[in-house]
């Protein structure tokens, strides 16, 4: 219960920082923040793939989820 609780308070701190710094427009939900953040992620480790020298190996191994 309380890693939910610190989880819910951690994107309800981000949520209002995107806001206070115009990142996005208006508040968003607990759901849309979420999302930001996977979105965000995503372009990250896209980034971090493409400028890697690695076997693909290694790629698919830092993407397996399993």
């Amino acid at each position: 219960m309380h890693l939910v609780s610190l989880a819910y308070t951690l994107l309800d701190a981000l949520r209002r920082r995107l806001l206070r710094y115009s990142i996005v427009k208006r508040l968003l939900s607990i759901e849309a923040t979420v999302e930001w953040i996977r979105k965000r992620a995503v372009h990250l480790f896209i980034h971090k793939v493409r400028d890697e020298k690695l076997p693909i190996k290694s790629i698919l191994r830092m993407i397996d989820t399993s």
